[in-house]
């Protein structure tokens, strides 16, 4: 059955190379509209460890719904946030309570996992008698997102993959040849027989699409209507190490280094998870080439 964003978020939240405390699963015991009341949050009447993070309910009445704390009362158990909840907390929510991110950065790194894992990487434009400036086609129409085009032979497809030998001999283009990113212009025409093939950058494949968007979301490929599965440790390496590398960038000094640390072995892991299944280009990005 195919993971759900919130079994794919659970897990990736609170990895390892995440640090310890990164993720806090739970379910209330009481609270008000601007409370949630966990009693088995209890530690000292001073700690203020869980002030700043980011709370979202996954369950109960205000499902879906996410506040920031700004105060605690850890005596208590006790979790305050500014803007009102739709509802009064309930005893039973469950919540998750996010050190380093919130739900909606979470939803970004599963859905980019998916894009670099799940879809096509090559879009395809089938040759047209006599033309020379051809259209870039859907969803390749934004600055930056083609990484190179081929002139092969319609029907067949590119093989990115390395262990086989061509069926096709493909001319690569002159990257000069795409104007703007939004026309490609050709030295020569083509025909019927010919078809040009447009390789996207990882992760800007179907950036319109995004699989994962609610806690009950699966993954729905482009153009299909029936849930498919990634394996779930590739997809939870991949949103670790997208995590990582948002977090590492956002430090400085000694802390940085420790999480270069952490983000380097994420990088490997993930990367060793994309050759077993044999998604080379999603590993080259991750920076690991091919073979190493």
């Amino acid at each position: 059955m195919p993971d759900e964003a919130l079994t794919l978020i659970r897990a990736a939240a609170s990895h390892p190379l995440m640090g310890p405390d990164s993720l806090i699963d739970s379910a209330a015991t009481g609270g008000t509209t601007t409370t949630c009341v966990d009693t088995n949050l209890i530690t000292e009447a001073n700690d203020q460890s869980p002030r700043g993070r980011w709370l979202y309910f996954w369950s109960g009445s205000n499902a879906g719904e996410e506040r920031y704390i700004s105060s605690v009362a850890m005596g208590t158990g006790t979790l305050t946030f500014g803007r009102a909840l739709s509802n009064a907390v309930a005893s039973g929510d469950n919540y998750l309570l996010f050190r380093d991110f919130r739900w909606s950065d979470w939803l970004r790194f599963a859905n980019d996992v998916a894009r670099s894992v799940s879809y096509d990487r090559e879009v395809y434009l089938r040759g047209q008698t006599g033309l020379l400036r051809y259209t870039l086609p859907t969803p390749l129409s934004q600055p930056g997102w083609i990484e190179a085009a081929f002139v092969g032979e319609y029907p067949f497809a590119f093989s990115t993959d390395f262990e086989l030998p061509r069926k096709v001999s493909w001319h690569r283009l002159n990257p000069l040849n795409i104007q703007g990113d939004t026309y490609l212009l050709l030295e020569a025409a083509l025909s019927a027989s010919d078809q040009i093939v447009f390789q996207a950058r990882i992760p800007y494949l179907h950036p319109h699409l995004s699989a994962y968007t609610m806690t009950r979301s699966v993954l729905v490929p482009f153009g299909e209507s029936v849930a498919i599965s990634i394996p779930r440790n590739v997809g939870v390496a991949g949103m670790v190490w997208r995590a990582l590398v948002t977090k590492e960038r956002q430090l400085t000094g000694a802390a940085r280094d420790i999480w270069r640390i952490n983000r380097e072995e994420a990088a490997r892991t993930y990367a060793e998870q994309l050759r077993g299944m044999g998604v080379w280009a999603a590993g080259k990005d991750v920076g690991y080439s091919v073979v190493w």
